[in-house]
């Protein structure tokens, strides 16, 4: 299988956490631009936007958490999907949309200036769900097992704190911060911050 992806890209990175978190044993990368539309990611997704797993010449898949679950299929184990009650589910979507509300304001800043309308909705969703979080996680029951979601909020709230490092600095509150120190200590998350990324290894084994 190839993996198209970029560096910096939380959904790239959530695909790549779970790859490594379920034993994958082979995901060759190929290291894209999708801003500059190449033909080569082009012929697999029309979006070209990364990830695009291509599964087999010509057979892709796209939208990370379409990936993640194919991965989930073919891995060894270790991580639970457990999206079966409705606060996982909420974590869930709230980690979705925080990764893409997140990376939606990082393209607004960057095309179209801060002050743009969009980049300040997007500046206040952001600061509601860094709010309601802090509830959720201070009524939270911890689990010993591995979740999808709990890995797409973890990744979804380290990339905040990348891009955006003001503001995840002024809202993300002490629950938030504890809940993440785990994570953020976990192989799996270490091997693909995006400063390890930049090296653009040729597969997962070289992570």
């Amino acid at each position: 299988m190839r993996l198209f992806l970029n560096d910096t890209s939380p959904f790239s990175r959530l695909v790549l956490i779970t790859a490594l978190e379920t034993g994958v044993s082979q995901l060759d990368f190929v290291w894209v631009d999708p801003w500059a539309w190449p033909e080569s990611l082009l012929q697999l997704n029309p979006f070209s936007l990364v990830p695009t797993l291509e599964i087999t010449e010509g057979e892709a898949l796209y939208e990370s958490l379409f990936i993640c679950d194919y991965l989930l299929a073919q891995g060894k184990g270790g991580l639970s999907h457990s999206s079966r009650d409705v606060k996982s589910l909420q974590r869930y979507a709230l980690g979705k949309l925080l990764m893409e509300t997140a990376f939606k304001k990082v393209v607004n800043d960057r095309f179209s200036g801060a002050d743009h309308a969009l980049s300040e909705r997007g500046f206040a969703a952001l600061q509601r769900a860094l709010a309601q979080l802090e509830i959720w996680l201070a009524a939270k029951d911890e689990g010993a097992e591995l979740s999808l979601p709990d890995l797409c909020l973890a990744v979804a709230l380290e990339y905040t704190r990348f891009r955006l490092p003001g503001l995840f600095a002024a809202h993300a509150g002490p629950q938030t911060l504890a809940w993440l120190i785990p994570y953020q200590n976990r192989p799996s998350f270490v091997a693909t911050a995006p400063q390890r990324l930049s090296a653009k290894p040729a597969s997962l084994h070289l992570l």
